[in-house]
């Protein structure tokens, strides 16, 4: 009431369509209370998705999620990978947390799996909203441990790079934003989804799988994080644990 064009977001951890809360259904989304939510469910799906590939698992939430939401809150979902009140997403281990730092090899898998996870929080319906520090490779268990400090000076640069490269292809593509979502493919470990808007294609593929994922493409694509222009019938190749965002060539029939 105090600014009719402020966007209110609501902290709801289950799917905020049909959430019971003391016996009562809550209304969330019939006018007068929430304009989206913190997308816990499909941050829960990704990272179940990125450390054992379950792909079913994502698939069903997406679809629930999508299917139950109004499209005007699906677009303004704080699309997340941690918060405060969560573990940072490369960090998985019961030894003691105040102490705990990664091995080089367990960083170097976390941050691959932390890759596909991002391409995944930057281009599915919603908003992207990443944690501080995630960008750059800071680790951290549970809470309190997931609120350290920024690593000033000691920033992963190779990882930032990548965020910055999905912040620049979000902006330039406007079905990234506000483009509807198929699910193209859901097995294997692989997770194939496309969104269109106003003749604009955007196909994204994720390999959480043990083995190298390819498909040809059906038309002269430029592939986004390689900065790669694929020709008519080529191969699009992912290794495990690796994902790529095609956009159709505008200039082809």
């Amino acid at each position: 009431k105090q600014n009719p064009d402020g966007v209110v977001i609501g902290e709801v951890w289950e799917n905020a369509a049909d959430k019971v809360a003391y016996g009562q259904r809550r209304a969330y989304f019939l006018g007068d209370e929430l304009d989206g939510v913190m997308n816990y469910p499909v941050k829960d799906a990704i990272v179940r998705f990125v450390n054992g590939g379950d792909v079913q698992a994502l698939k069903d939430t997406v679809y629930d999620i999508y299917s139950s939401y109004p499209d005007f809150v699906s677009l303004t979902l704080m699309n997340i990978l941690g918060t405060h009140d969560t573990e940072r997403h490369k960090t998985c281990s019961n030894r003691e947390l105040s102490h705990f730092r990664m091995t080089e090899e367990e960083y170097q898998k976390g941050k691959q799996k932390l890759k596909v996870a991002s391409v995944l929080q930057f281009t599915l319906p919603g908003t992207p909203s990443v944690f501080y520090g995630d960008e750059v490779g800071i680790q951290g268990g549970h809470d309190p441990f997931c609120r350290a400090t920024f690593p000033w000076g000691r920033e992963d640069q190779e990882l930032l790079t990548h965020y910055r490269k999905l912040g620049r292809i979000r902006r330039t593509y406007a079905a990234l934003c506000r483009g509807t979502l198929t699910v193209e493919k859901a097995e294997n470990g692989v997770f194939v989804f496309t969104r269109r808007l106003d003749g604009e294609k955007i196909t994204v593929a994720a390999n959480c799988s043990d083995k190298e994922y390819c498909f040809s493409a059906k038309r002269r694509v430029q592939e986004l994080l390689r900065d790669e222009t694929v020709l008519r019938g080529q191969d699009i190749r992912l290794l495990p644990y690796e994902a790529v965002i095609a956009a159709d060539a505008e200039d082809e029939i």
